[in-house]
C-alpha cells in the first residue's frame, strides 16, 4: 500500500483510534500530544479501544466511557446483556487474586533485598 499510495494519503484524526493510554496523562502538557489533539482525543473520541486488562463489563472498571459501552451494546443483538452476578463475583475474586500475587512477589523481593543487604542468605 505504501508504494501504491505514496504521496497520496492523509493522516487520520487521532479520535479514530483512542486507546486507554490517553487517560494515563492528567493534562496535555504531560502527554505526548499537543493540546489541540489531546482535548478532543480524550473527551470526544470517534472509536474507543478498551486496551487494558480491565474491560467495561468487568466490575470496578474505571474507564470513563464504560457507560457508553453499554449504551452501544444495547443497540445490538446483545441488547440488555449484562454479566451474571456469579460472573461478577468471579471477576472480583480474580482481581483480588492478582493483587495478592503481586503483593506476595513484592514482599518476597523486599525481604530478599533486606536479607541479602544484611549479609544473610535466603532462597526466596
Amino acid at each position: 500500500m505504501n508504494v501504491v499510495l505514496a504521496g497520496r494519503w492523509g493522516e487520520l484524526d487521532a479520535r479514530w483510534n483512542q486507546g486507554t493510554h490517553v487517560f494515563m496523562y492528567p493534562t496535555w502538557e504531560q502527554s505526548p500530544f499537543d493540546q489541540a489533539t489531546y482535548e478532543p482525543l480524550r473527551n470526544d473520541p470517534y472509536i474507543v479501544h478498551f486496551t487494558t486488562r480491565t474491560k467495561p463489563w468487568m466490575p470496578l472498571c474505571p474507564h470513563p466511557f464504560r457507560a457508553e459501552f453499554f449504551e452501544y451494546l444495547n443497540r445490538t443483538d446483545w441488547a440488555g446483556w449484562r454479566p451474571s452476578r456469579l460472573k461478577l463475583v468471579l471477576e472480583l475474586l480474580k482481581m483480588q487474586e492478582r493483587q495478592l500475587r503481586r503483593g506476595r512477589k513484592w514482599l518476597r523481593n523486599r525481604a530478599s533485598q533486606w536479607l541479602l543487604g544484611t549479609g544473610k542468605q535466603t532462597t526466596c
